[in-house]
């Protein structure tokens, strides 16, 4: 999935959560060092601190909504505007090209604002085909 990121979406890092439940809160994740690989930059821990010192604009691309959570209030704190850490992430696009052949755009405000944007993100009833590698 990590190669999917990079050549489909063009992210400039990829970062993986190997061992956590999509209904894990985001900030606690990954607080034990795992293997990750060449094929990836971190992982969660690793991202929310390459979020911390950023001074740019960051947009998050994820495959299908519970590639961040599945715990709508979860991100609405994660983006919230009172968690200062993390006021850079400007949209997040859920690639769900392996599923519906779409990507969805969502900016910072939207989710923010609108009830049916955040509620998408409360998604696993089953398992979501991934692509095969």
């Amino acid at each position: 999935m990590a190669a999917h990121l990079r050549t489909r979406s063009l992210v400039d890092k990829v970062f993986i959560s190997p061992y956590c439940k999509s209904s894990e809160p985001i900030e606690n994740r990954d607080h034990k060092e795992d293997v990750i690989g060449s094929y990836a930059d971190g992982n969660a821990q690793g991202m929310l601190d390459m979020l911390k010192k950023t001074r740019n604009n960051v947009v998050i691309v994820i495959i299908d909504y519970a590639g961040l959570t599945t715990d709508p209030d979860d991100l609405l704190l994660f983006i919230s505007p009172f968690f200062r850490n993390y006021q850079q992430i400007e949209q997040i696009f859920v690639d769900r090209l392996p599923i519906t052949y779409e990507v969805e755009k969502y900016t910072r405000q939207q989710l923010l604002q609108d009830e049916n944007c955040i509620q998408k993100f409360d998604c696993r009833s089953k398992p979501v085909q991934r692509a095969r590698s």
